[in-house]
């Protein structure tokens, strides 16, 4: 497994947030933006975090540097694939601006669980989360590839790349129901603020 010291913490932030109509990145939580939650925790593991944004103005106050999208108009894989470009480490850790609650716990334990693979994601029931995961630079031929082929679904290349899918349940001591939760429109981010956020999910 590549240390955490060898590795960089990315964080993407290219979604264009329609559902949202506002940048939920920029979204707060206890006065505190969505971002800025998931960069702290990042930068409690890994020595240098980045961020992917085709707007890095937005992003200034993080002082990170942030990098564009090579190849516009991909979705997170285009994330992805800039992130491995640009950045010369053998693997990335890949989180989107839109879970607040991912945590150090998990982060940690999907590092000491990947082995050698080539991509290591979480999954929660039957949900895997392509989004918060390692991602080894030894995929980006095959990511390159299918974003020249217009072949966008992340979830896709799980078939052609060689993936370990780590389950998350209560066992786990960092453990709880949302911890890989997003938001995608007004009402569901409101329906959880109004019922409140509890500190351990922090």
């Amino acid at each position: 497994m590549i240390a955490a010291q060898h590795m960089i913490g990315v964080v993407l932030a290219g979604g264009g947030s329609t559902r949202m109509g506002t940048d939920k990145a920029l979204l707060e939580i206890d006065g505190t933006t969505m971002i800025e939650r998931v960069t702290e925790t990042l930068r409690k593991v890994f020595e240098e975090v980045v961020v992917v944004s085709n707007v890095p103005v937005k992003y200034r106050f993080l002082d990170l540097p942030v990098f564009p999208d090579i190849m516009r108009d991909c979705g997170p894989l285009g994330g992805i694939h800039s992130a491995l470009t640009h950045l010369e480490t053998e693997a990335v850790f890949v989180v989107s601006c839109d879970t607040p609650f991912v945590s150090e716990g998990l982060i940690r334990h999907l590092l000491r669980s990947r082995e050698n693979h080539e991509l290591c994601v979480p999954q929660m029931g039957k949900q895997v989360h392509p989004l918060c995961g390692i991602y080894q630079k030894t995929a980006l031929p095959v990511i390159t590839q299918r974003l020249q082929q217009r072949q966008l679904r992340l979830r896709e290349i799980f078939n052609v790349v060689d993936t370990r899918i780590i389950p998350i349940g209560p066992e786990l001591p960092f453990y709880h129901s949302n911890l890989l939760k997003n938001f995608n429109t007004p009402g569901e981010f409101k329906q959880y603020s109004q019922r409140g956020f509890p500190k351990k999910w922090f």
